[in-house]
């Protein structure tokens, strides 16, 4: 498992320095495995898919045909759940402003994630 973990590590690290030279962003990195799959791939998608379009869409669909297709949504616990906070101090390094989160502020955020 390690091994594999590894060499999907170094493909990873191949892909990203790949797509730095091309178009970023997840719409690329479809279109990319779309050029260099031929038939009957077995594909694992890993991503947040934060930036899933319609675009990317169609091309997770064309992939389907031809390929086994695997999404894994992978998710910053951050990202579902908002701490709560108190009077916290924001800044960009020129401004700042005080932040709250209550409870309400917590569950509403939680609702529209889900």
């Amino acid at each position: 498992m390690n091994q594999w973990l590894q060499q999907l590590h170094k493909s990873n690290q191949q892909l990203g320095a790949s797509l730095s030279h091309t178009e970023p962003g997840f719409w690329a990195a479809l279109k990319q495995l779309h050029a260099i799959a031929t038939s009957g791939y077995e594909c694992f998608i890993i991503s947040d898919f934060y930036d899933l379009d319609s675009q990317c869409q169609q091309y997770l669909f064309d992939l389907a045909r031809k390929h086994r297709i695997s999404l894994c949504w992978i998710v910053d616990p951050l990202e579902k759940t908002i701490p709560f906070l108190q009077n916290v101090t924001l800044s960009n390094g020129v401004e700042n402003t005080s932040v709250s989160i209550g409870r309400f502020q917590q569950g509403d955020y939680e609702q529209r994630f889900l």
